[in-house]
């Protein structure tokens, strides 16, 4: 339908051992999803030097590449949504609380977190938002020392 509509054939992204400036340091290559994959390529096409890439989303990942192009591996956590709803659902009164909170306490600007809260919503929102901070602030500082 896309070639009918627009005369372009598409072309399905798929995880490889290798493309130009790139080894995947996956031990099977093709477990390493073609989103993280593109998102390799793209930084190896534009930059020769080690690179940390993160992609936040409802996953969260984290992939090192080293100078030269070699994947070093990577790390995938639950996203922010993902966090508040283990919370909520797997704890005994974070949800009953967080849903008490004043509109007030709620997460605020994802951008700047507060770095302590004074109230439950706010303190989940917050340590979510700091604990992948922290993860891609560490990792990034990991690379730049090796």
């Amino acid at each position: 339908a896309l070639a009918r509509r627009f005369g372009l054939a598409p072309r399905v992204a798929r995880s490889a051992a290798a493309a130009p400036g790139l080894r995947n340091g996956y031990l099977d290559p093709g477990q390493l999803g073609s989103d993280r994959w593109l998102a390799l390529r793209a930084v190896t096409t534009t930059d020769a030097g080690a690179a940390c890439v993160a992609s936040l989303g409802t996953a969260c990942t984290i992939d090192l590449v080293a100078a030269g192009g070699a994947h070093l591996g990577g790390l995938i956590v639950p996203g922010l949504a993902l966090m508040g709803a283990a919370l909520r659902g797997g704890t005994g009164d974070l949800a009953r609380l967080a849903a008490a909170d004043p509109p007030a306490a709620g997460p605020g600007d994802p951008a700047s977190p507060p770095l302590v809260a004074r109230a439950t919503g706010a303190a989940m929102a917050a340590g979510a938002q700091w604990a992948l901070a922290a993860l891609v602030t560490h990792h990034a500082g990991a690379l730049r020392r090796d």
